[in-house]
């Protein structure tokens, strides 16, 4: 919370801010990967919609930004949701108490709005890639160096 107020920053932001900062020092090459997927985005894209956000909160958290990379925003609803089931069975996957503190709006997005989206038949995986791009590798560049 001090550091918050000295940044004039949220306390979520800030403590993002901390993690990122703290996952470029621990990567030896400044790369890191993190474990968003398309329900995230949509958490952050309804968090900045209701924040008044134009249409940049239409693109955030994109698959490869500065030196993070999304490799789950690749997995469809049903294929994230197998792999989560199948891990979670293989290592133990930690919560952070945070995430059902429902003083925090994010939170309220997660366990309120998004389930009924979903029901409606929300696709988050098809609503990331509407305003997401990605450039597909092939063996030719792979072979040109590309």
């Amino acid at each position: 919370p001090r550091l918050a107020a000295r940044l004039k920053k949220g306390i979520e932001e800030t403590g993002r801010i901390v993690r990122y900062k703290s996952l470029e020092r621990l990567s030896q090459s400044g790369f890191f990967i993190t474990g968003h997927h398309c329900f995230d985005y949509l958490e952050s894209m309804l968090l900045h919609l209701t924040r008044g956000g134009g249409k940049g909160a239409l693109e955030t958290l994109g698959p490869l930004s500065k030196n993070r990379f999304l490799p789950l925003v690749f997995l469809e609803d049903h294929e994230l949701y197998e792999a989560y089931q199948s891990l979670s069975n293989l290592y133990p996957i930690f919560e952070d108490e945070s995430n059902v503190d429902q003083s925090y709006k994010r939170n309220r997005i997660r366990s309120q709005i998004l389930p009924n989206l979903v029901s409606e038949g929300m696709n988050a995986y098809r609503t990331y890639w509407n305003f997401h791009e990605w450039e597909e590798f092939t063996d030719k560049d792979l072979a040109d160096g590309n």
